[in-house]
Protein backbone atom coordinates (compact mmCIF):
# COMPACT_ATOMS: atom_id res chain seq x y z
CA UNK A 1 0.00 0.00 0.00
CA UNK A 2 1.40 3.40 -0.94
CA UNK A 3 1.97 6.16 1.59
CA UNK A 4 -0.88 8.16 0.09
CA UNK A 5 -3.25 5.21 0.35
CA UNK A 6 -2.28 4.67 3.99
CA UNK A 7 -2.93 8.33 4.81
CA UNK A 8 -6.33 8.17 3.11
CA UNK A 9 -7.23 4.98 4.98
CA UNK A 10 -6.16 6.52 8.31
CA UNK A 11 -8.22 9.64 7.59
CA UNK A 12 -11.29 7.49 6.91
CA UNK A 13 -10.68 5.47 10.07
CA UNK A 14 -10.23 8.66 12.11
CA UNK A 15 -13.56 9.93 10.82
CA UNK A 16 -15.27 6.63 11.68
CA UNK A 17 -13.80 6.48 15.20
CA UNK A 18 -14.58 10.14 15.86
CA UNK A 19 -18.20 9.63 14.80
CA UNK A 20 -18.40 6.57 17.07
CA UNK A 21 -17.11 8.56 20.05
CA UNK A 22 -19.31 11.59 19.39
CA UNK A 23 -22.37 9.34 19.35
CA UNK A 24 -21.48 7.45 22.53
CA UNK A 25 -19.39 9.54 24.90
CA UNK A 26 -21.38 11.07 27.75
CA UNK A 27 -21.55 14.87 27.81
CA UNK A 28 -19.02 15.13 30.65
CA UNK A 29 -16.43 13.40 28.46
CA UNK A 30 -17.53 14.77 25.10
CA UNK A 31 -16.72 18.31 26.20
CA UNK A 32 -13.03 17.26 26.33
CA UNK A 33 -12.95 15.85 22.78
CA UNK A 34 -12.81 19.06 20.73
CA UNK A 35 -10.06 20.65 22.85
CA UNK A 36 -8.02 17.43 22.53
CA UNK A 37 -8.42 17.48 18.74
CA UNK A 38 -7.70 21.17 18.28
CA UNK A 39 -4.47 22.63 16.93
CA UNK A 40 -2.10 23.29 19.79
CA UNK A 41 -3.58 20.60 22.04
CA UNK A 42 -1.16 19.33 24.66
CA UNK A 43 -0.54 16.18 26.67
CA UNK A 44 -2.82 17.64 29.34
CA UNK A 45 -5.72 17.71 26.87
CA UNK A 46 -5.17 14.03 26.13
CA UNK A 47 -4.90 13.19 29.80
CA UNK A 48 -8.11 15.10 30.58
CA UNK A 49 -9.98 13.31 27.81
CA UNK A 50 -8.82 9.88 28.98
CA UNK A 51 -9.74 10.62 32.58
CA UNK A 52 -13.21 11.83 31.57
CA UNK A 53 -13.95 9.01 29.11
CA UNK A 54 -15.56 5.84 30.44
CA UNK A 55 -13.09 2.98 30.50
CA UNK A 56 -14.71 1.09 27.62
CA UNK A 57 -14.07 4.06 25.26
CA UNK A 58 -10.48 4.79 26.19
CA UNK A 59 -8.98 2.53 23.54
CA UNK A 60 -11.04 4.30 20.87
CA UNK A 61 -9.85 7.68 22.15
CA UNK A 62 -6.19 6.62 21.79
CA UNK A 63 -6.87 5.16 18.35
CA UNK A 64 -8.53 8.40 17.20
CA UNK A 65 -5.63 10.52 18.39
CA UNK A 66 -3.21 8.15 16.66
CA UNK A 67 -5.12 8.32 13.36
CA UNK A 68 -5.38 12.11 13.61
CA UNK A 69 -1.61 12.26 14.27
CA UNK A 70 -2.21 14.38 17.36
CA UNK A 71 1.16 13.41 18.81
CA UNK A 72 1.28 15.65 21.89
CA UNK A 73 -2.30 14.82 22.85
CA UNK A 74 -1.71 11.15 22.14
CA UNK A 75 1.16 11.04 24.65
CA UNK A 76 -1.08 12.17 27.50
CA UNK A 77 -3.94 9.91 26.52
CA UNK A 78 -1.71 6.90 25.95
CA UNK A 79 -0.04 7.22 29.34
CA UNK A 80 -3.37 7.26 31.15
CA UNK A 81 -4.95 4.55 29.06
CA UNK A 82 -2.00 2.18 29.20
CA UNK A 83 -1.56 2.43 32.96
CA UNK A 84 -5.26 1.82 33.75
CA UNK A 85 -6.89 0.17 30.73
CA UNK A 86 -4.18 -1.51 28.65
CA UNK A 87 -6.42 -4.53 28.10
CA UNK A 88 -9.07 -2.31 26.48
CA UNK A 89 -6.43 -0.64 24.30
CA UNK A 90 -5.09 -4.01 23.13
CA UNK A 91 -8.62 -5.21 22.36
CA UNK A 92 -9.45 -2.01 20.46
CA UNK A 93 -6.24 -1.90 18.42
CA UNK A 94 -6.33 -5.65 17.58
CA UNK A 95 -2.98 -5.67 15.76
CA UNK A 96 0.41 -5.79 17.42
CA UNK A 97 2.05 -3.81 14.63
CA UNK A 98 -0.45 -0.97 15.06
CA UNK A 99 -0.02 -1.07 18.82
CA UNK A 100 3.75 -0.88 18.39
CA UNK A 101 3.43 2.08 16.01
CA UNK A 102 1.21 3.92 18.53
CA UNK A 103 4.07 3.73 21.03
CA UNK A 104 6.70 4.85 18.49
Amino acid sequence: MSAGAILLWEACEAERVERFLRERLPAYALCHLDPALSDGATEDHGDSLILAAPNRFRGAVVLLLYYRRAIETLRGALAGCWSHDHDILIETVQHRTRLRSIFD
